[in-house]
């Protein structure tokens, strides 16, 4: 999806460090896998987006 490994990298590794940060959040969720994935593809969109934006 973005073409350059170590942004991609960034983009998986965001959701851990987010989780990590506040882990109370991540103990609420009722799926925290789900939320790992959707904070990923946030992440991945707006890296996307101001990338195209330029």
């Amino acid at each position: 999806m973005h073409g350059d490994y170590a942004d991609a990298e960034d983009v998986v590794r965001e959701p851990f460090v987010r989780a990590l940060a506040r882990p109370g959040q991540l103990r609420r969720v009722d799926n925290p896998e789900a939320w790992l994935r959707t904070v990923a593809l946030k992440v991945a969109r707006s890296r996307f987006r101001r990338r195209v934006d330029r």
